[in-house]
């Protein structure tokens, strides 16, 4: 099922800024560390991955009171998946067929720790898409309700008579 349950949703909004801080850890960490290490612990695509939950958990916390949120988890569905999807292709591209012109080489266990790195990366996006997904849903429910909420609420002003100045 592509939507997330309340409980799962607001799980996930609640581990936004953790999911940040661990995406920005391994983002830099190959960077940081010496290239043998670097090249044996990759991260940045999981990292990346990581980093685009957390944003999204971080700016889709108020899900249930914010009436308006649903048109942001849609925009950033809309405007991230496109980057996920050009930088997925190309990191695994280089992964499969490194050699020249294109030609796939023998596998040797860095193509085999990109290709976990790079499964649990689409993990995540799927995550991700599930989550926005599910924020859009349920907040679009919410906005419905505090529209009707709000018209009930101008009609019963409108009708009510105002026996306090009278």
């Amino acid at each position: 099922m592509l939507r997330l349950s309340e409980y799962e949703t607001d799980r996930v909004a609640n581990l936004g800024l953790r999911c940040v801080l661990a995406g920005l850890a391994l983002m830099t960490l190959p960077f940081v560390l010496p290239a043998k290490l670097a090249l044996a612990c990759g991260g940045p695509g999981l990292g990346f991955a990581l980093l685009g939950l957390g944003v999204y958990g971080v700016a889709l916390t108020k899900w249930r009171s914010d009436p308006g949120l649903w048109m942001l988890a849609a925009f950033l569905v809309l405007l991230l998946t496109p980057v996920y999807a050009y930088f997925d292709f190309y990191h695994l591209r280089a992964i499969l067929f490194p050699g020249p012109a294109g030609r796939p080489k023998r596998l040797d266990w860095v193509q085999v720790r990109c290709s976990i790195e790079l499964a649990l990366m689409f993990a995540v996006l799927w995550k991700q898409v599930r989550f926005a997904y599910s924020v859009a849903v349920y907040n679009w429910r919410i906005s419905g309700l505090i529209r009707r909420a709000r018209k009930a609420l101008r009609e019963r002003r409108r009708q009510a008579p105002t026996e306090i100045f009278e």
